[in-house]
């Protein structure tokens, strides 16, 4: 009987495990560079999947010609007509240049990433690169 039990118990702790085995440490990110150019007053963005659960870092790295003064926004968000709708929470609306901005949980799926001049800063068209690691 005791040897039972300890099989069911071990056989619950397995099942558990394996269930919670889905979260991916930032060691085992993927990365992936997008870029493009971005209008004033305008939004781009570039879809992306997600293979397991675990968390996202995203870094603006580079506008050219960069803006004298004032911020673009950043989203993760999920394609929705021809577009991509941001999710709440995973949104920046002043995002820095070289700053990495990381959220604690993404689960798997198809995403996309969105930069917008959602400030009005741009006089006229910049181009973008964005690296984003995610699971």
């Amino acid at each position: 009987m005791v040897k039972l039990v300890r099989l069911l118990v071990a056989c619950s702790l397995a099942g558990v495990l394996a269930a919670c085995g889905g979260v991916s440490s930032p060691s085992n990110q993927a990365a992936e560079t997008f870029s493009g150019t971005l209008d004033p007053q305008s939004q781009a963005f570039q879809n992306f999947s997600v293979g397991k659960t675990g968390e996202l870092q995203m870094t603006l790295q580079s506008l050219d010609p960069r803006p004298v003064v004032g911020f673009l926004s950043l989203s993760i968000g999920t394609a929705s007509g021809g577009g991509c709708s941001p999710i709440l929470g995973y949104m920046i609306t002043q995002a820095a240049i070289g700053t990495q901005y990381a959220f604690p949980r993404i689960v798997k799926g198809s995403y996309c990433v969105l930069i917008a001049d959602s400030n009005a800063i741009l006089k006229t068209p910049v181009a973008w690169t964005l690296r984003l690691s995610h699971p």
